[in-house]
């Protein structure tokens, strides 16, 4: 009966296959980046890939999600203009992470940068949190 089977290295899972029986290393070794040779192959679930975990616990954990990511101009859209100037004006940490933005063309809306940002910004008056939970969400204002 063929099997998936999961090579795994310090409980994440650094590559898969299906076999009958447990694959060998030398199979394995050219499959593995130079190095990385400290593993073992364990049976795994049907969906399990290159990006899972196991658990100390025996569980087998998928990836979390995809982070939220928006262009420069949809972060931008987050914001009212009052918000923007209430931001400058409440620390140099908006213009950093306005800078970033800006260089990279993108923001993680699930980074927890940006959580702690956000955060930063209600307890300096900047945001309301309700505000701070619409732009979390990605939400623009009405």
């Amino acid at each position: 009966m063929t099997q998936r089977w999961a090579f795994i290295r310090h409980g994440q899972v650094r590559l898969t296959r299906l076999s009958e029986t447990l694959p060998g290393m030398a199979e394995t070794l050219p499959m593995l980046p130079a190095g990385d040779t400290a593993g073992g192959w364990q049976t795994c679930p049907a969906a399990c890939g290159e990006d899972w975990r196991l658990a100390a616990d025996g569980q087998w954990l998928s990836p979390p999600a995809s982070p939220r990511m928006v262009n420069g101009a949809d972060f931008l859209g987050l914001f009212t203009s009052a918000e923007v100037a209430a931001l400058w004006a409440s620390g140099p940490e908006f213009m950093t992470a306005a800078l970033r933005v800006a260089a990279q063309n993108e923001a993680n809306l699930d980074s927890p940068e940006f959580s702690a940002l956000l955060s930063l910004a209600v307890s300096r008056g900047a945001l309301s949190g309700a505000r701070r939970s619409q732009i979390a969400a990605g939400q623009p204002a009405r």
